[in-house]
């Protein structure tokens, strides 16, 4: 099983590929995961450590066939009708409740009609508060 992240930087503030590539964000594991910046060392000549977040992807498409992960901000639309239901609201892993929610109590299901509109990190303009 591959587990997919989005891994965000914050000193760079934006997100960055997972590879081995100059410029990308390599996984590494000491007691904990974290990510180095591929071709860049820290002033001891160590791999530079990145000031990072990770968002899970959480195994679904919305319905133009992005993927969501936490930190997504979505729109929900009830019916076939594109009537709107819950707008501007952010998708969290629910540890407690082992899964992915938004809008409150609303358990993340691959037959919702969703639509990613952004995320947390570059724009969280769009977040609806109730």
């Amino acid at each position: 099983m591959n587990i997919k992240l989005k891994v965000w930087d914050n000193e760079q503030g934006k997100f960055l590929e997972i590879g081995d590539e100059e410029g990308q964000a390599s996984p590494r594991y000491y007691k904990h995961l974290y990510f180095v910046l591929v071709g860049k060392v820290d002033d001891d000549g160590y791999d530079y450590e990145i000031d990072a977040e990770t968002f899970l992807y959480t195994g679904m498409s919305d319905r133009k066939g992005k993927e969501i992960c936490a930190g997504d901000i979505v729109n929900f639309y009830h019916s076939e009708d594109k009537e709107l239901s819950v707008y501007g609201s952010v998708v969290e892993y629910k540890q407690e409740w082992c899964g992915f929610y938004f809008g409150g109590n609303r358990r993340l299901n691959s037959r919702m009609r969703i639509e990613v509109i952004g995320n947390i990190k570059e724009h969280r303009h769009l977040i609806k508060t109730a």
